[in-house]
């Protein structure tokens, strides 16, 4: 793992080396798969094997059988063959407004 340190005014992110495995979900929950996160920040993140034709999805980074899991709603930024660039929505979920 190596945190790039640029200071170009670009949000910085962990570099992972080898690349982390996660899932993706659908927000249905219709479709998932699995993928690789190249690196990660507080803004989004760097995707590998990711359906390009999604928009909008889940990014779980632990398995199903965890008691809290944890997961980052994401939104595609931009494609570049296999990797997907995506901004993590910051939007929080109705049902966590009322609490």
């Amino acid at each position: 793992m190596v945190i790039d340190t640029a200071n170009d005014g670009a949000a910085r992110r962990v570099q992972f080396n080898p690349p982390l495995e996660a899932n993706y979900m659908t927000v249905d929950g219709i479709r998932s798969g699995n993928c690789l996160v190249l690196n990660t920040g507080d803004d989004g993140a760097l995707l590998e094997h990711v359906p390009p034709t999604l928009r909008e999805f889940f990014l779980i980074f632990t398995s199903a059988s965890a008691v809290r899991p944890v997961y980052r709603r994401c939104k595609r930024a931009s494609i570049q063959g296999t990797k997907m660039d995506v901004d993590y929505d910051r939007t929080q979920p109705c049902f966590a407004r009322h609490m």
